[in-house]
């Protein structure tokens, strides 16, 4: 009786019979033993499906690294390719600013230069406006001419009216700072030499007033020796006054 309520037992729950294994001891040892048979398949089928989805995890996990790899060297590359061009502007940054520290140390020595070409135009001019007038004063003529400017101011409003040609000629381009300093400079260059010209000129006209002077002062120095030989002639001789006879004085 109890060994079919035991196997009755047994096939509710799905197990094999265990009938034919002798005493229920040993048919209690072979359930044991199935149980065990199948646990441990059911134990190798949840392992080998863990293995599976570890294996899936382990090439998913590969996959994501490797891109994750290929990103980085990307970003590797650009960030190596930021710092060259932040190296070549920084490098460029410098080569600026002493481009424009030269460019302001000659824009003030140019300013500084034509302060003294103008300072020294307008000595040349003064100089040349006193000798010119002196000149004209000696010969008898007007100072001014005709538009009543002088010597000075036409020689000045020349110069001046050369840079203003210059610059409105388009010749000052603000995109080209070294070209216009280049000109600037051999605008002032030549600014010079005209000056040199100018002061020679003024010069050469200082000896020919100086020359001037001279011939008049031998002009007066002869005239007043003629006048003094003139007068000395047109003086008459004192007569001798004859006593006549028998008279007292």
């Amino acid at each position: 009786m109890n060994e079919e309520i035991h196997q009755k037992a047994l096939s509710e729950q799905g197990q094999p019979s265990t009938r034919g294994y002798g005493t229920p001891h040993q048919a209690c040892c072979a359930q044991v033993v199935l149980q065990t048979n199948n646990l441990y398949h059911y134990t190798r089928s949840q392992l080998e499906n863990t293995h599976n989805q570890v294996q899936l995890t382990k090439y998913h996990a590969q996959k994501e690294v490797h891109a994750s790899q290929v990103e980085l060297q990307k970003e590797r590359e650009a960030h190596e390719l930021a710092n060259q061009r932040y190296a070549e502007l920084k490098e460029r940054h410098s080569t600026l600013e002493e481009r424009h520290a030269c460019a302001t140390t000659i824009n003030y020595k140019l300013n500084e230069k034509l302060e003294q070409s103008q300072a020294f135009a307008t000595r040349v001019s003064e100089k040349a406006e006193g000798l010119v007038n002196n000149f004209r004063t000696e010969r008898g003529e007007v100072v001014e001419d005709q538009n009543g400017q002088s010597v000075k101011n036409m020689i000045l409003e020349s110069a001046n009216n050369a840079w203003l040609v210059a610059a409105l000629s388009g010749q000052f381009s603000e995109e080209h700072l070294y070209a216009r300093l280049n000109l600037v400079m051999a605008q002032n260059t030549e600014f010079e030499k005209r000056n040199t010209k100018i002061e020679e000129q003024a010069a050469a006209l200082a000896t020919k007033v100086e020359e001037g002077e001279a011939e008049i002062a031998s002009l007066k120095m002869a005239l007043e020796l003629t006048t003094a030989d003139g007068t000395q002639r047109k003086q008459p001789k004192r007569a001798r006054m004859k006593v006549p006879k028998g008279s007292s004085v």
